[in-house]
């Protein structure tokens, strides 16, 4: 399967996956108003750190298309 982190920024939820295959590994998001450039970063470091995966496992990045709260405020 592919092991595979997911970021949504483009809509007022900041959120960041981690999958494999169908099974999800980890969950972070926020709706707080323009936070995603202050949590998106941390977001994956923590799911990454509690799933004792390393970046280089990953077998794809997965990013929304903005633009969004993200590319607008940041």
């Amino acid at each position: 399967m592919a092991l595979i982190l997911s970021i949504e920024t483009a809509t007022p939820v900041c959120s960041i996956c981690l999958s494999d295959g169908d099974k999800i590994l980890g969950i972070r998001e926020t709706s707080d108003h323009n936070s995603h450039s202050r949590v998106v970063a941390v977001f994956i470091e923590e799911l990454l750190r509690e799933t004792g995966i390393s970046k280089h496992s990953l077998d794809a990045v997965a990013v929304s298309k903005g633009p969004g709260s993200y590319t607008v405020y940041a």
